[in-house]
């Protein structure tokens, strides 16, 4: 039984980081989880970053559209709903990549 159980997680990480690779090989989008570091809301590439006038906005929006619809993830609401879900499922991402990265060690 517990070959079975070892056999079966295996088959999920090898799935995760399958899925998970693919993901982030299309992403352009950063996360920087750490409120200090000084791109968070410059870099017009990180899900933090503030929007100065309605060029970079439109261009913000634009960027969110595309890395829901690489997740899979419902593209319609406004700038504020699209953000939230992003990054929601973001840090979520980071919080598996970091698990996977536990169980290959």
């Amino acid at each position: 039984m517990k070959d079975i159980l070892l056999a079966e997680v295996e088959q999920l990480k090898l799935s995760y980081a399958s899925d998970l690779e693919r993901v982030l090989e299309g992403s352009k989008i950063r996360y920087y989880p750490n409120p200090a570091a000084p791109a968070r809301k410059s870099n017009k590439y990180s899900i933090h970053f503030a929007p100065q006038n309605d060029d970079d906005r439109d261009a913000f929006i634009d960027l969110l559209t595309d890395e829901l619809l690489l997740r899979a993830l419902s593209p319609t609401g406004e700038l504020e709903d699209l953000w939230q879900r992003l990054l929601e499922e973001i840090a979520l991402q980071d919080k598996l990549r970091r698990h996977l990265d536990k169980l290959q060690h």
